[in-house]
């Protein structure tokens, strides 16, 4: 808006000739009353460009310092960006890493798990036959008992005399 009207005042004393303008508005006065109110009018217009064109260089040099605030927050903006993008990567590795090792974790835990009920059956087998050879070994001993067995209760038993 500011700018605008700052162009609108520049073209205005181009097409007019600022300096001309004011004299020949200064000469056509009628009386000294009226000469001093327009050179109070023209003061006070000098004064009105004077503050506008203060006002826009302000602006313009608030403009720039925004700017560049703007422009170190962007460059702040695509560090932190990069660096979260390598962390994001890092993460991505990572979690491929987990996965990978998850599978081979899987893959052993069901090994193991073969391997544990392998040794399960086997160790059901061992007691089967461990309880196979008892059986085995007590009839041995009864088969090999029975005869003395029985020649001890077809031997006569002779009457021994107990000295005390």
């Amino acid at each position: 808006m500011r700018t605008e009207l700052l162009k609108k005042r520049a073209r205005s004393l181009q097409e007019n000739g600022s300096i001309t303008n004011y004299l020949n508005v200064m000469l056509d006065s009628q009386s000294i009353g009226n000469l001093v109110n327009r050179i109070n009018a023209i003061a006070t217009i000098l004064k009105a460009d004077k503050e506008l064109l203060q006002d826009y260089k302000e602006d313009r040099e608030l403009k720039e310092q925004m700017e560049e605030q703007l422009r170190d927050r962007m460059d702040f903006n695509k560090e932190n960006l990069m660096e979260l993008r390598k962390l994001q990567q890092e993460l991505q590795l990572n979690l491929t890493e987990k996965s990978t090792l998850m599978k081979t974790m899987s893959e052993e835990e069901v090994q193991l798990v073969k391997e544990f009920q392998d040794l399960e059956d086997e160790s059901l087998l061992l007691k089967a036959q461990e309880g196979a050879i008892k059986q085995e070994i007590e009839n041995a001993q009864r088969e090999a008992e029975e005869p003395l067995h029985n020649e001890i209760q077809s031997a006569p038993i002779e009457k021994q005399e107990i000295h005390l």
